[in-house]
């Protein structure tokens, strides 16, 4: 917390301190730890900058940290004023010569301002073109395998500071037709490497195979197949991944020229809309991924499409996509990563804003 009591800092600092003894100037660059005995924290302890940066001795006593600015940093601190603003200048003695670029900064603090966290209708997915040519991922076990060794907590910690939910076909907030992702955790999406690893086996790829995943440049997308990348090769399973701009990698989704890509699907005006590639993958964008259903079909999954297209029974309907999404889980043909929040500055003044975007 920015306000954090310096006191507190201090002890917080003590309390991982490593076993150093003394600390010894050797010259103008270079110091001498003299330790207690060994310690392999010590590297991580120096370069946690929120504890263990490098300052005078006195610097407590001769400054205010909470307003005084000091160090060789990009910018020194000209004003702060609490709940108004802080003023930078840049700073000519910066360790790095050339930089900053800019002269000053000022942050402004604005206390009318609420930011709001909600879901949205965007599943984060893995997607294969499916044409029964005999690549690997054509075989289920080879999906499935691929699936287990994905550590979607990882991706949701890592891409997305935790600000994600899993998500089957049906993303969580679109109503409750969604699966819970405490529910998807436990019986589709724990990683499994063993699991994995004898699916590939019983597949005949044990030693793996070379694949390139496409994704979307600047987005969450890259840095998404880049996990997925390095997860995959506990299976030998080579990644290369290629990021491409928002134009031509759509051109590439829509004309099914990939075997692999890391995307997002987009809000549907109703549920069956989430899952209608799978359940009649021979009309629209699934006849592209999937032949037509040539490449790939499920006869439960379509014949329960076409009722839930025309069931007007909620409770009869739920149980038909329910049912649909299990057997997309099942099969992956796609492979569902998670559903991030979005986040959006609206005034206090403003009230009882729809809060699922």
């Amino acid at each position: 917390m920015i306000n954090e009591p310096i006191g507190l800092r201090k002890a917080a600092a003590k309390a991982f301190y490593p076993a150093i003894a003394s600390v010894e100037a050797v010259d103008k660059y270079t110091v001498k730890f003299n330790m207690t005995g060994p310690d392999p924290s010590v590297e991580g302890y120096l370069a946690w900058a929120r504890h263990s940066a490098i300052i005078p001795k006195d610097a407590y006593t001769r400054w205010n940290l909470l307003t005084e600015g000091v160090g060789t940093g990009p910018f020194k601190l000209i004003q702060y004023i609490p709940n108004d603003r802080v003023e930078y200048e840049r700073n000519p003695n910066s360790w790095k010569p050339g930089q900053p670029y800019l002269d000053k900064l000022t942050f402004k603090v604005l206390p009318d301002i609420v930011v709001l966290r909600g879901l949205f209708s965007s599943p984060r997915v893995l997607q294969f073109t499916l044409m029964g040519d005999g690549k690997p991922w054509n075989d289920i076990r080879v999906r499935q395998a691929i699936s287990k060794a994905i550590d979607r907590q990882q991706i949701v910690d890592n891409v997305f500071g935790g600000e994600a939910q899993l998500t089957g076909p049906i993303p969580p907030g679109y109503g409750d037709w969604f699966i819970p992702a405490e529910e998807l955790a436990e019986k589709w999406f724990k990683q499994d490497l063993d699991a994995a690893k004898k699916l590939m086996a019983d597949a005949g790829h044990a030693d793996g195979f070379d694949i390139t995943l496409y994704a979307i440049a600047n987005h969450d997308a890259t840095q998404t197949a880049e996990v997925v990348q390095q997860q995959l090769k506990e299976l030998k399973i080579n990644v290369k991944v290629i990021s491409e701009e928002i134009g031509p990698f759509a051109k590439r989704v829509g004309d099914g020229t990939f075997d692999w890509c890391s995307t997002g699907r987009g809000m549907r005006p109703d549920v069956t809309g989430y899952v209608n590639d799978f359940g009649n993958p021979a009309i629209g964008q699934g006849a592209t991924w999937f032949k037509k259903g040539e490449g790939w079909k499920n006869a439960e999954m379509s014949e329960l499409f076409q009722k839930a297209k025309i069931e007007l029974k909620s409770e009869e309907r739920h149980k038909q996509i329910r049912r649909i999404q299990e057997l997309v889980l099942e099969e992956a043909p796609h492979i569902y990563i998670c559903q991030p929040y979005k986040f959006h500055a609206v005034s206090k003044k403003l009230k009882d804003m729809l809060r699922r975007i």
